[in-house]
């Protein structure tokens, strides 16, 4: 139960969205409310620190109005967003990662602009990065924009893999996401981020990726960075194709196929790709794999899922939930160092009770 520090309790909640360490929501009338760590001003309440807000507070616009009328919210590590009814994006918290147009801490909503310094319209949706640091925004023309960097400056250590085309590492400002020929990338079916890398389903059902790939995460068949989009390849060496949604976590990414299967390529630390081969720190795959059930088939009629470092929960045309990875792990006991990971989806003993 969500409450104030005088127990008034939040009902009705839109929308929830967590971070590393803090959380956004939005209340019943449209207002955006956050608690948790503020080092960064990720919380928006017009303050910085290491303190920690155990109690949700509103989040505050420049001249301390609450930010009102708001669809959705997304937290990163450091950063936290937020699409208004209005279809434009307000920003707040680490200065390098927001796409406000400057590098600087911003502890009041502000404004997400373009590189001509207009405020960025007509936003549907966003992804953003598990750690925070970049994020890419869909608009009602189908065009694709991304801002951000890397935690040390640039999202891969000095190879230009922000943008898609080779061009740029990190932007201040929504720039248009582009292909290696430097076209801009529109119409996409799905899209996610991972830690340093990006995929972009396109409307004909083949694959982009781009960013670091040092656990094969891009699909590519190779462990190398690729600055520029390119395909992600089946193992015979054709582009993937017939995919309508697409999942990034820290190293790995899922894909789920028209006919409702799942694959799955890049690291394998605690199960989460879902062969049933040995995981590992050292256990990856840089080619898509096909999920398989506990009986070696197949896992089929996918139509949704969600993803985290650890572990993956999947939902099927007939409502039933499947997991995998430690998450699946943890259901058998409780979790701890010890628990030993779920290598294939098993349906899922909590979510179908």
């Amino acid at each position: 139960m969500l409450s104030t520090q005088d127990g008034t309790v939040f009902t009705g909640l839109r929308d929830i969205s967590a971070g590393s360490s803090h959380v956004l929501a939005i209340d019943s009338n449209g207002y955006v409310i956050s608690f948790g760590d503020n080092t960064y001003g990720e919380l928006g309440n017009g303050t910085t620190g290491s303190s920690a807000f155990r109690y949700p507070l509103y989040v505050l616009q420049a001249g301390g109005s609450r930010l009102g009328k708001a669809l959705a919210v997304y937290a990163g590590n450091d950063s936290s967003f937020a699409v208004l009814e209005d279809h434009t994006v307000r920003a707040w918290g680490h200065p390098h990662w927001l796409g406000v147009g400057s590098a600087t801490t911003s502890s009041f909503a502000t404004e997400v602009r373009d590189e001509f310094g207009q405020v960025l319209a007509d936003v549907r949706t966003l992804a953003v990065a598990p750690d925070g640091t970049h994020t890419l925004a869909l608009t009602g023309d189908g065009s694709l924009y991304v801002w951000g960097q890397g935690i040390s400056g640039s999202l891969c250590g000095g190879d230009l893999c922000l943008t898609g085309d080779g061009t740029s590492d990190a932007s201040p400002h929504a720039v248009p996401v582009r292909n290696a020929l430097g076209a801009p990338i529109t119409h996409p079916r799905s899209f996610a981020v991972g830690l340093q890398h990006t995929v972009v389903v396109q409307s004909d059902g083949t694959v982009l990726t781009w960013g670091k790939n040092q656990y094969g995460q891009l699909g590519d068949g190779t462990t190398t960075i690729r600055p520029k989009a390119q395909y992600m390849l089946a193992s015979d060496g054709t582009p993937i194709r017939d995919v309508v949604a697409v999942h990034a976590a820290d190293n790995y990414t899922l894909l789920i196929t028209a006919d409702g299967s799942v694959w799955t390529v890049g690291s394998d630390h605690y199960g989460v790709i879902g062969d049933g081969q040995a995981p590992g720190d050292s256990s990856y795959r840089t080619y898509p794999v096909q999920v398989i059930e506990e009986d070696g088939t197949p896992l089929s009629k996918v139509i949704a899922a969600s993803i985290g470092r650890n572990g993956v929960v999947v939902k099927k045309s007939d409502g039933s939930y499947w997991s995998w990875g430690l998450i699946a792990g943890c259901e058998l006991s409780s979790c701890t160092s010890a628990t030993v990971p779920v290598l294939k989806a098993k349906r899922s003993l909590l979510l179908n009770r």
